[in-house]
């Protein structure tokens, strides 16, 4: 990416640190291992997840070698040669990759499930389910339901999620491959943008 781009990344992970070091649970200030825990999870959490997936993604193109044509095409006409600058546009001005990528992660998530807990009762499908419960959210088997994505749900079409097809005019929470929601995953965009470059 050019420097004005990777200037305003480089100022994030300070911040993180410095919230750590001022944060506190209770009035009471996190332990050294707290912080070292948090900070560790912040700076390497999401690099296993990321070269997991780019790694699914390379598996998927050679698996499709139309898909892989398709890809290259793309990537050659925004980028003709290697002294053109990746900025934040030129990651725009490639649908298809954005496409390869999310098909990547509907079928292969890289954290197949998380876990919640319910903060309040709630009742879903007629059952109640009492705050303080853990669950279980498989992102894997969310993202092979037949009635969110169709009878090609088991199979690698990156068209899935092209506009005229439909895009993402599914349930809301019918794709989560960063989970979803105020604790879906905070360096999500990041993630993105890393796997396209």
């Amino acid at each position: 990416m050019d420097d004005s781009d990777s200037d305003d990344t480089c100022e994030l992970l300070p911040i993180f640190i410095d919230q750590l070091l001022r944060g506190s649970v209770d009035g009471k200030p996190f332990t050294n291992a707290e912080i070292a825990d948090n900070a560790y999870t912040i700076i390497f959490g999401g690099n296993e997840p990321s070269a997991l997936s780019v790694a699914n993604t390379c598996l998927f193109l050679a698996l499709y070698p139309r898909v892989q044509q398709q890809l290259y095409t793309e990537i050659l006409q925004i980028i003709p040669d290697k002294s053109c600058a990746i900025t934040h546009q030129t990651l725009h001005d490639l649908p298809y990759l954005d496409m390869v990528l999310k098909e990547t992660l509907r079928l292969c998530p890289a954290i197949p499930n998380i876990a919640r807990e319910t903060t309040r009762t709630v009742s879903i499908d007629g059952r109640r389910i009492p705050a303080g419960t853990m669950f279980l959210i498989s992102f894997y088997a969310l993202h092979r339901r037949g009635d969110f994505w169709g009878d090609t749900v088991t199979e690698f079409d990156p068209e899935r999620f092209h506009p005229d097809r439909g895009g993402y005019q599914r349930h809301p929470f019918g794709y989560l491959p960063f989970s979803g929601g105020a604790r879906n995953c905070i360096g999500w965009q990041y993630a993105q943008s890393s796997m396209k470059i």
